[in-house]
Order: structure tokens, then sequence, then C-alpha cells
């Protein structure tokens, strides 16, 4: 237990939530299989309270619901006709039909902020490059 307020002490304890050669859903043809996950990274919550994260080098977004719980599970898409190193970065699955984007340009060493309209809220927004991209979940 952590106590303290802003000064936190006590026992911190860690579990696994995803290792190396999990099985999860793959979402493009519903079968279970090794997740790639050889370079995972920018993990953010879904509007479900599930996790999403991409593995940067595998191109692949992963969905987990229920984290540490007894009934978690993983679904992942690994998207096709991306080049290598292409830069998958920071996907977000969006809770209402419009809004602002707020990322960070590596190239310019600048905060950016765009608005978009016509979002789709049962699919993810993923960050390839320059683009941002629309993935059917």
């Amino acid at each position: 237990m952590l106590n303290g307020g802003d000064m936190l002490s006590g026992t911190l304890s860690l579990s696994t939530v995803l290792a190396f050669g999990a099985k999860g859903t793959n979402i493009a043809d519903g079968k279970v299989e090794t997740i790639p996950l050889s370079d995972p990274d920018s993990l953010k919550t879904t509007p479900d309270s599930g996790l999403v994260l991409n593995s940067e080098a595998d191109s692949t977004i992963i969905l987990i619901s229920h984290a540490g719980q007894v009934d978690q599970s993983e679904r992942f898409v690994t998207l096709k006709g991306i080049p290598a190193n292409s830069d998958l970065d920071d996907v977000i699955i969006p809770t209402s039909t419009a809004g602002t984007f707020t990322v960070s340009n590596q190239g310019t060493n600048q905060i950016e902020s765009f608005t978009l309209s016509g979002l789709n809220t049962s699919d993810a927004y993923a960050l390839i490059g320059s683009e941002i991209v629309r993935v059917d979940l």
C-alpha cells in the first residue's frame, strides 16, 4: 500500500500484464496468434478503460481489455502496406466524433495541434510518420 499524499511511501507490487510471446486474437482474421511485440511503445487508455499500445517495429496496434484481471484479453492488428521503420507511433481511440489532436513533431521539435471531425469512435487513429491513419477495429 502506498500512502503519504505527495510523499509516497509503502510497498509497490508489480505484475506483468503483457509479455513477449503472449497470444492474442488477430483482429484481421479472428485467429489466436502470438502478438508481435518486439518494440512496445505509446501506452494509452481506451474509452472502455482498456489499454492500447503499439509495437513500432512490428507496425502492430495492441488492445488489452481488463488488464491484470483474471478475464484479461488481448487483440491486435498488424498494419499492412507500411514501409519498414515507418515509425508507427501514438495510437488513440476517440471518445467523440470530433476533437483536437496534440502531437509532438520530432522533425521540428515543436508541439502541434489540429482539429478533426468525422471521426469514428469504433476505430483507432495512428500517427505514422507525419500522417494520421484510421484503423478499422
